[in-house]
């Protein structure tokens, strides 16, 4: 093929059938928007139509021809927004490359429409029509009249003409043209508020003007691009050929392509965020002057600004854009007005009036990563029926937890779960008034999701961080958050910012080891009481109680497939029962649990002594000896779990021959004897064996507890 072939792709959307009513009428105002290498088309909108038929032709170009196999035809269909609240998702098609044909071949194929995610409502199928076609580049008329001109004045021609860097030049000076453009217009702006750009606003306006060999066909003033990505060698080849199609090069795209470039903004691990700003809004009617606020919603998720009375908002709202259920976000304001009740003299209530809605399709928000410039708040227009003519200022954006606006943020910490939340006030025993916050989840999905979703971002597990690095990460984050809350009203503290992080836990304290030895006691407390109820049962001191855990062992041996729907069952009862028994008052410090009653002074001194101490050395004489004494205690518990492991270490490493001999005969004897006895029969005798009856009982110790202990240890041989 010859190198001044060009090659361009043509997708024939031809029609739809049976589309999905997404506009809560029963039908659905359809159009189509196609993706190929970086570049976006879009069809035109068929009015309430679930059969909608385009025939419309739309043209990409190839930058690579090798490579085109390997490329991706994505074809979206949605729901127009202007005729409901919302741009709904309709369906998706993807192609590959390889099935792509050459002109002539072409034939119309229909597609079942796929989901976007698996609780998209999609059905029906699409009908295209994909070929592509080879052209030959046209010479460049505009270097044969330089040559020309160049002759006729009696001029040396230049060796190496530079087309890229005048038209660069003009560029520039067109940049500059459509830079004091608007500083006129700015007036006329404040006047009359900008439509959403996703509707109405075309990105070729914003395109410098294109010179007479650049003039764009008629077929793209039909279908104008949406938002088209070029790579910068495909530019560069663009500029060179003299193609005519202009596209818009996204400059968040154009970073993420030009290579491992570093900068201070570099995260360990990006979290996505989608961020709403809400500046304020402006009403057609501004009698009477009443309280308003904005509401955000997406999904499930929604949350709204102050009320204010003639004055801005300007809040911002963060959400995890990972955790998000929909595609939507819809942005309305409302205003309180309290009226009078006609039942009632001097009552009043106060409605609730909607002033209009926009929608934005979160697949079409623009990137931003710092250092790039903050994204400039635009007016919209509220879609309202009984209201029109009203106005909002927003700022809609993704970007990531590094973005200036993180830190003022609405709900940035929520992880997408917007929880509701509802004040009570509970009464102490001490006889105080307490006034707690209650947080819930109204939906189940979320508040599974929640539960089920990690503690940490990702790279926490896949490198995690070592002791010394949580430590100086702890301490960081508590100064910052000191810094932060020192200026706030009534200021708090560094040991209350202590507190909350905990950041001094690893410091000793004579108070909290004791409460956290009796939790440890009060875990094993629950194994200990079924110990003991096992050894009643051993005992027959409840003679009922032990018949009826011969039953249960029969039951159990005969029916093995009944074990875990019984064990089931038991905890689900057992749970059902405590429900009643629940706390109805929330979790609060504990005095008892943190033995605060039982501390001396002496010891709460030493807990709130620092590093290094600043004590004299009879007092720190004498809590050193008491903190021996504790260490002496800890340490003989270390060497009894010790010794136990290194008994049954031993039978297996021949430190014991005699002792090793043995168990190795018993091993032999057993195999042959469970090869022959069913396993059945083995859970039934020694069961019936270990609850027999006192009567049959010895008072010693039992056999193979006997060989256990006598294996041996290393106690010995420590000095």
């Amino acid at each position: 093929m010859a190198e001044n072939c060009t090659r361009k792709l043509i997708v024939e959307i031809c029609n739809a059938k049976n589309l999905m009513p997404k506009d809560g009428q029963g039908t659905a105002s359809a159009y189509a928007i196609v993706d190929f290498d970086g570049q976006r088309r879009r069809t035109k909108t068929k009015l309430r139509d679930l059969n909608p038929v385009w025939d419309e032709k739309l043209e990409f170009l190839v930058h690579e021809i090798e490579s085109m196999a390997t490329e991706i035809l994505e074809i979206n269909l949605y729901n127009d927004k202007k005729t409901g609240k919302r741009s709904t998702f309709l369906g998706k098609v993807k192609l590959a490359g390889s099935v792509f044909v050459k002109a002539g071949d072409e034939s119309l194929v229909y597609y079942p429409l796929e989901k976007r995610s698996v609780f998209s409502q999609i059905k029906g199928e699409i009908g295209v029509k994909v070929f592509y076609v080879d052209e030959e580049t046209p010479p460049v008329a505009a270097e044969a009249a330089a040559e020309e001109k160049a002759g006729a004045a009696g001029e040396k021609p230049l060796e190496n003409p530079k087309p890229e860097e005048d038209k660069k030049e003009e560029k520039v000076e067109e940049k500059k043209e459509e830079e004091e453009k608007p500083k006129e217009e700015s007036p006329k702006e404040e006047e009359k508020p900008n439509p959403p750009p996703a509707e109405n606003s075309n990105p070729q306006d914003a395109a410098p003007a294109a010179t007479p060999a650049t003039t764009a066909p008629s077929a793209e003033v039909e279908n104008p691009p949406l938002a088209h990505k070029e790579p910068i060698k495909a530019a560069k080849d663009k500029a060179e050929t003299g193609k005519s199609t202009e596209l818009v090069i996204n400059e968040l795209e154009l970073r993420s392509l030009s290579g491992d470039r570093s900068h201070a903004y570099d995260l360990v691990d990006r979290m996505p965020f989608l961020y709403v700003r809400v500046v304020k809004a402006k009403r057609a009617n501004k009698e009477p002057a009443c309280p308003a606020y904005a509401k955000l919603v997406i999904g499930t998720h929604s949350i709204k600004t102050k009320s204010q009375i003639d004055k801005d908002w300007d809040q911002v709202f963060s959400f995890d854009k990972d955790g998000l259920n929909s595609s939507s976000l819809e942005v309305s304001v409302w205003t309180e007005e309290e009226k009078k009740e006609e039942e009632k003299e001097g009552a009043t209530s106060l409605v609730e009036n909607c002033l209009g809605t926009v929608s934005f399709d979160l697949q079409e928000v623009p990137k931003r990563v710092p250092p790039d410039s903050p994204l400039a708040p635009q007016w919209y227009s509220l879609e309202s029926e009984k209201s029109p003519g009203n106005d909002v200022m927003v700022a809609v954006w993704v970007g990531t937890q590094a973005d200036e606006a993180f830190q003022e943020a609405w709900q940035s910490d929520s992880g997408g779960l917007i929880p509701e939340t509802r004040a009570k006030v509970y009464l102490s025993p001490m006889g105080e008034i307490e006034i707690a916050v209650r947080f819930s989840c109204s939906s189940w999905l979320s508040l599974i999701q929640a539960y089920g979703s990690p503690l940490l971002p990702r790279m926490h597990y896949i490198r995690p961080l070592g002791p010394a690095q949580q430590d100086i990460l702890r301490h960081t984050a508590m100064r910052i958050v000191t810094a932060r809350l020192a200026r706030s009203e009534p200021p708090l503290g560094q040991e209350v910012v202590q507190f909350m992080l905990d950041s001094d836990t690893h410091v000793w304290s004579m108070r909290r080891s004791k409460a956290n030895w009796f939790r440890v006691v009060g875990c094993l407390s629950h194994a200990a009481t079924l110990a003991r109820w096992l050894d009643g049962i051993r005992t027959w001191a409840h003679p009922p109680t032990t018949v009826l855990l011969h039953v249960l062992l029969l039951a159990v041996v005969l029916c093995p497939h009944l074990v875990l729907p019984t064990v089931f069952m038991y905890a689900f009862l057992i749970l059902a029962l405590r429900f009643r028994y629940r706390l109805r008052v929330p979790n609060n410090m504990d005095p008892r649990l943190s033995y605060v009653d039982a501390v001396g002074p002496d010891e709460l001194d030493e807990e709130f002594d620092g590093l290094p101490t600043t004590r004299s050395p009879d007092t720190i004489r004498i809590r050193y000896d008491r903190l021996r004494a504790l260490a002496g205690r800890a340490q003989t518990l270390l060497g009894d779990v010790a010794a136990q492991g290194e008994r049954l270490e031993a039978l297996f490493n021949w430190r014991d021959p005699r002792a090793t001999g043995m168990f190795v005969v018993f091993c032999l004897f057993a195999s042959l004897l469970f090869y022959v006895v069913p396993f059945k029969v083995f859970v039934l005798g020694s069961g019936f064996y270990y609850i027999r009856h006192p009567r049959f009982r010895d008072d010693m110790p039992s056999v193979p507890l006997n060989f256990f202990r006598r294996l041996p240890s290393l106690s010995d041989q420590i000095m």
